[in-house]
């Protein structure tokens, strides 16, 4: 949340308390992001050498990108100071209700 803040970018945190908001965790600009905290993350997850991010796909899944959030909140805040409308490119991509969501945990449909 102070990331999104400190870059003048309008977010609200709609998790508070556990009150298990159905659209997501934190609106950002119109957008919804879910938070997930752990002790640690799966290594993998993180980028090494000198790559700035870490993409990511099940089988037959969407591929998703893993970045430091610092420079994405930056990206977002200066395009939407272009007027780059930030929102409607993320608008068709995400993975939406009835999607199969597989984890090496388990397999949920959302």
């Amino acid at each position: 949340m102070n990331c999104f803040k400190a870059s003048s970018i309008t977010a609200h945190n709609r998790d508070r308390g556990g009150a298990n908001h159905e659209k997501g965790d934190i609106e950002v600009m119109g957008m919804w992001l879910g938070c997930k905290r752990r002790t640690s993350i799966p290594r993998w997850l993180l980028p090494e050498k000198t790559e700035i991010g870490v993409v990511s796909r099940g089988d037959r899944m969407e591929a998703i990108l893993s970045l430091p959030l610092k420079p994405m909140v930056r990206l977002i805040s200066e395009a939407a100071e272009k007027g780059v409308d930030v929102r409607q490119i993320f608008e068709g991509h995400r993975l939406g209700d009835g999607a199969v969501i597989k984890t090496e945990e388990k397999s949920d449909s959302i």
